[in-house]
């Protein structure tokens, strides 16, 4: 942990208290925004309130009624009501903004340790 924390902008436990998978803007990549209830800032700054957490994958259901799934290997999509303890960076300008929102993403790039539960 104390790598994933040195390589992390912020460190914090908190609950996922909603998720919202979403295609990419070129229609590509399926990438679900979960909204995270900070309750302990271990280290760095996130703002005030809650913080949106970018993570790959996740379900997206069309106009048409059809439904397209994707998903990275060797990570589990987070669940409402889940505790953990986030190891995040700050998106880059590049990546995935919300109105303006700062997004974070995992620190750990293979996604795999983007939390651990509590």
């Amino acid at each position: 942990r104390t790598a994933l924390m040195a390589d992390s902008d912020a460190t914090l436990v908190g609950e996922v208290t909603r998720l919202r998978p979403q295609l990419s803007q070129d229609g590509k990549d399926i990438f679900t925004l979960a909204t995270v209830r900070v309750t302990e800032l271990v280290s760095g700054a996130v703002g005030d309130g809650d913080i949106t957490v970018a993570l790959p994958g996740g379900r997206v259901t069309f106009q048409d009624g059809t439904s397209a799934t994707t998903s990275t290997p060797g990570m589990t999509m987070l669940r409402p009501g889940e505790k953990g303890l986030f190891f995040l960076k700050a998106a880059l300008a590049n990546e995935i903004v919300q109105g303006g929102q700062v997004v974070w993403r995992p620190a750990n790039p293979d996604y795999s340790s983007a939390r651990v539960m509590v």
